[in-house]
C-alpha cells in the first residue's frame, strides 16, 4: 500500500496524538498521506500531508490505496459514504467510546496498519441504501430514517415493499437499515441483530402505538416504498443528512450500486464486538 487517505475527527481528545503517530508510521512505510477533504485541519498536525485530491483522482490512485478513519462510529459512517464511490478498502480506528464500525482501538493501531501495508487482511463487502426523493439520492450505510417534520408528534407512515402495502403504522417514525445498521437505532427500536453477510434490509418501526407492528425482514433485492400519511416528514441517510418530504409524497429506498469495502482481521470478528460492546450472549451482572 502506498496512500492512506485519512478522515479524522479532530475534536476527540486523542485525535492530535494518535495522527502523529500515524504520521510516523507513515513515513517508516513510505506511505503518503492525503485527506478525504480539505487538509486545513490537518496541517498543523501531519506536516506532511499531501495536497487533496478531486474524487476521479482518487478513483484513479485507487489501486495501491486505503482510506482510514480516526475517530468514532459517527465519523466512520461518514468515511464510509464519501469512500463508497473509489473503491478503496477502509480501516477504522476507533478514538471514541462505542466503537462498534470503527473496531481497531488506538492502541492497536501500529500493529494493525503492518498488517494493511503488507496486504494481511479480509475485505467485507458492506452493501448500502439508496433513497430517492423527488429525483434527490440519499445514500445511507448504516440506515434510512422517517421521522415528522414536527418530532415530538406520531406520525401515520404507508409502508409497500415491492409495490405491496405491508404495514400502515402509527409511529414515532421508521428505520430502514442494513445488515450492519441492524446493530444501530434499528437493534435500539426492537429490531433484529442480523449477520453482516444476510443480504436482507430490515424495516423497523419506532415505538408504534399498536404493540403487534414489530421489524420486518425484507431481501436486499426490495424497493421499499415510504409515504407520510398523516403530515409533513424528515427523511435522514445515517442519521447525518436531512430531507423534507411533504405528506403524501414518497421516499423510495432499495439496494444502491455503492458498496463500502471494510478492512477486517480475524482476531476482530462480529461476534467478539457484540459481546465486548453490547454483553451479547452473557451477563453483565458476572
Amino acid at each position: 500500500m502506498k496512500r492512506a487517505f485519512i478522515n479524522a475527527n479532530l475534536e476527540k481528545p486523542k485525535s492530535k496524538n494518535v495522527l502523529l503517530r500515524f504520521e510516523k508510521w507513515a513515513k517508516k512505510n513510505c506511505v503518503d498521506i492525503y485527506p478525504l477533504s480539505k487538509k486545513d485541519g490537518y496541517l498543523k498536525i501531519i506536516r506532511s500531508i499531501k495536497e487533496e485530491m478531486s474524487s476521479s483522482e482518487m478513483k484513479k490512485a485507487g489501486k495501491e490505496s486505503f482510506a482510514v478513519s480516526f475517530g468514532g462510529d459517527g465519523t466512520m459512517l461518514a468515511t464510509a459514504r464519501t469512500v463508497s464511490s473509489l473503491s478503496i478498502p477502509l480501516l477504522g480506528i476507533n478514538l471514541g467510546s462505542l466503537g462498534f464500525l470503527s473496531s481497531v482501538k488506538e492502541s492497536q493501531m501500529e500493529e494493525k496498519l503492518d498488517l494493511v501495508k503488507n496486504k494481511k487482511f479480509a475485505i467485507e463487502n458492506c452493501s448500502m441504501l439508496g433513497a430517492d426523493i423527488k429525483g434527490v439520492e440519499v445514500n445511507a450505510f448504516n440506515d434510512v430514517i422517517m421521522i415528522s417534520k414536527e418530532p415530538q408528534r406520531l406520525i401515520k407512515i404507508k409502508i409497500d415493499v415491492d409495490d405491496k402495502n405491508v404495514l400502515t403504522i402509527s409511529a414515532d417514525g421508521v428505520i430502514v437499515s442494513t445488515p450492519k445498521g441492524s446493530t444501530a437505532y434499528s437493534m435500539a427500536a426492537g429490531g433484529p441483530i442480523v449477520f453482516s453477510d444476510v443480504d436482507c434490509f430490515v424495516i423497523t418501526p419506532i415505538c408504534p402505538h399498536l404493540l403487534v407492528q414489530r421489524s420486518i425482514v425484507v431481501p436486499q433485492t426490495s424497493i421499499v416504498k415510504l409515504t407520510p400519511i398523516s403530515s409533513d416528514a424528515v427523511i435522514s441517510g445515517d442519521s447525518q443528512t436531512k430531507h423534507p418530504i411533504e405528506k403524501r409524497s414518497s421516499a423510495i429506498i432499495y439496494r444502491s450500486r455503492k458498496r463500502v469495502s471494510l478492512i477486517k482481521f480475524p482476531d476482530i470478528d462480529f461476534i467478539s464486538i457484540m459481546k465486548e460492546k453490547f454483553y451479547f450472549g452473557r451477563d453483565p451482572r458476572e
